[in-house]
């Protein structure tokens, strides 16, 4: 299985990140930061694809899961790509800022059958 973070800045990224290498068959996709130093510094630690926009990452990298960290005002936009580009994922909590941000994401996860 591909697996992919994004917003891997994230203090939790570790809490994700380690439990999930020790799985068996698990590849490391890539990581995807706003900050590009930070993005670049992940991907040459663990040796996988790294970007600054988390689109390009998974349109490229195609993961097959994403571990989708980061600021809470953007995860709902990250999870809307995600449910759009049929990504399997796990959004960090709370996943918006406001009630409006998270119905809307449960909206469209409903909507694609998510």
């Amino acid at each position: 299985m591909r697996v992919a973070f994004i917003g891997a800045s994230h203090w939790h990224l570790p809490l994700y990140l380690e439990p999930a290498l020790a799985l068996p068959g698990l590849t490391l996709a890539g990581m995807a930061d706003p900050d590009a130093a930070r993005a670049e510094a992940l991907g040459a630690r663990y040796g996988c694809a790294f970007d600054r926009d988390f689109r390009a990452l998974c349109r490229r990298e195609k993961p097959d899961f994403v571990f989708a960290l980061g600021r809470h005002a953007d995860m709902p936009e990250q999870a809307e790509f995600l449910i759009a580009e049929g990504i399997p994922f796990a959004l960090e909590k709370p996943c918006g800022v406001n009630l409006e941000k998270v119905a809307g994401i449960a909206a469209l996860a409903a909507a694609r059958g998510a």
